[in-house]
């Protein structure tokens, strides 16, 4: 029988595609795209990164009793691999085919697109850290996510003061320590319902507890496109509704309409099994899908369905292409594990 903290979750799989989908529609309407501006949007766009963080923290929490050095060493390597290394020959491809100087582009903004790669590895570190030193000084799961917790709120209070401040990060912003501190609460998150999951699925799947969820969504929603409360509330509570709360609320409820549809994400139908399969490739996806949406020229739509389809629309395509780049990659082994991060075969 499979371990329920190790089987995979096709649903997970599923819900990492939604929000890579999110992010390469955010880079459309970036690189392409201009003229339209909904709450809706807003909303869903505003989740995508944290939701991401929080389906990494979900999907990497390991019980505290596995933690021994050795399996410290070998998941730090791994994770350095897989997520640096790519993410560097990518900025470098990437300067080298838009003639951009890659020394000038990072003394100024760092690995600039590629920083997700390089934060998400900061976080490993630091949850690696922490776990192998409670466990090498005997203390209880609880206390190592307590200690996650502090410190991960700690963080995201110490961003949001620098942001209300304007407070310059120096030369840490190239290594995105400021996101680092932004984002790195969500991933706790995820660690947190990973460890707890009978009780988060317990919380989700009751009536009460998903109505609590739609009521204190709506609730933030209406505050944060309130004008009245938006120019009156400090801007900590300001800034903490609105990137705290509202995400994370945003982010129960997406994983409560994947969880509901669990059993029909896994029925081993040709569409369950591509979405399942477009939810593993997202880091080739996060990756290559740049290349496809730098040369595009920006283009102005004022009216709201065209927009919108628009936008889903090269989403689909640049997100079809990059799997297409990736399947071409993976043919040659030795380009799939240093390009993408895939192990080696034998």
């Amino acid at each position: 029988m499979s371990n329920p903290a190790t089987k995979r979750l096709e649903y997970i799989d599923v819900m990492r595609a939604f929000t890579m989908f999110l992010v390469v529609m955010q880079h459309v309407d970036s690189f392409v795209l201009s003229g339209f501006n909904s709450p809706v949007y807003k909303v869903l766009l505003l989740i995508r990164m944290p939701m991401f963080f929080f389906i990494s923290g979900f999907i990497g929490y390991k019980a505290l009793n596995e933690w021994t050095r050795s399996f410290y060493v070998q998941r730090l390597r791994k994770k350095a691999f897989v997520q640096l290394i790519p993410a560097t020959i990518f900025f470098l491809l990437y300067s080298l085919v838009f003639g951009i100087n890659p020394l000038s582009t990072f003394s100024a903004n760092g690995f600039e697109r590629y920083w997700f790669t390089y934060v998400l590895f900061y976080m490993f570190v630091i949850y690696y850290t922490v776990s192998v030193l409670m466990r090498k000084f005997r203390c209880s799961s609880t206390s190592q996510l307590l200690l996650l917790i502090a410190m991960s709120l700690s963080m995201w209070l110490l961003f949001v003061q620098c942001q209300r401040h304007g407070v310059n990060w120096g030369l840490t912003s190239l290594f995105y320590i400021d996101r680092l501190c932004h984002y790195y609460v969500f991933f706790v998150i995820g660690l947190l319902c990973r460890h707890h999951l009978s009780l988060f699925h317990h919380f989700i799947n009751h009536w009460a507890g998903i109505g609590m969820l739609l009521l204190c969504f709506g609730g933030c929603l209406t505050l944060i496109f309130t004008p009245w409360l938006t120019t009156r509330a400090p801007g900590i509570i300001n800034y903490g509704v609105q990137m705290l709360v509202v995400c994370q609320l945003g982010i129960f409820l997406v994983y409560f309409c994947f969880y509901r549809l669990r059993h029909i994400l896994a029925n081993g139908s040709k569409l369950s099994r591509g979405l399942a399969f477009a939810g593993r490739r997202t880091l080739d996806v996060y990756l290559i899908h740049y290349f496809f949406l730098a040369p595009l020229t920006k283009v102005h739509i004022t009216s709201g369905p065209l927009y919108v389809l628009t936008s889903v629309s090269l989403t689909v395509c640049a997100y079809l292409l990059c799997l297409c780049v990736s399947r071409a990659i993976r043919i040659s082994p030795t380009l799939a594990h240093w390009m993408l991060g895939a192990k080696k075969e034998g």
